[in-house]
């Protein structure tokens, strides 16, 4: 059984969202006011064409940022090449404030054969809390590459309890 990644829905995705709606209002607009206005109307329509062109464009690269990032992460979880790792550490993350709250980031930890120590961060988890219920010392599926261990997945939804990981 493959688990399915649900939608993550950061800022990128939603500036996307604002950002691709706006453009779109916009160009719109600047087509509607070359059409009706004639040469009255060409400097708003140069405008409201390019600042929407513009939007537009930011929007959809967010998109495909946010859609590309959900891609990889889906590809690990369906290749199913996993590495068990211990957590060590659940602390906030104090980049990100959402209502004057920081989500929480865990950290797990893989010793390699070779006696080499990787770290892997999970995403953000905003629903989840250490004060909730320990993750700490518990072991936890880490999701990776093959040949890249950049590229990895650490699966922490498998422990929380109400699989509410975002």
């Amino acid at each position: 059984m493959n688990p399915k990644l649900k939608m993550e829905k950061d800022a990128a995705f939603i500036i996307g969202i604002v950002f691709s709606i706006l453009g779109g209002v916009f160009l719109a607009l600047g087509t509607l006011f070359g059409m009706f206005l004639g040469e009255e109307g060409r400097l708003a329509c140069i405008v409201f064409v390019s600042v929407g062109g513009v939007f537009l464009l930011i929007g959809v690269l967010c998109l495909r940022a946010c859609r590309k990032k959900q891609r990889r992460m889906q590809k690990l979880l369906e290749e199913g090449r996993y590495l068990w790792g211990e957590i060590v550490e659940c602390a906030p993350n104090l980049q990100i404030s959402v209502n004057g709250r920081h989500p929480t980031i865990a950290t797990a930890r893989y010793l390699a054969p070779d006696g080499t120590e990787h770290l892997f961060q999970s995403r953000n988890l905003y629903h989840w809390r250490p004060e909730n219920g320990g993750l700490l010392h518990q072991q936890v599926k880490i999701y990776i590459e093959d040949g890249n261990m950049d590229n990895y997945y650490v699966a922490v939804e498998e422990l929380l309890p109400s699989n509410r990981a975002f």
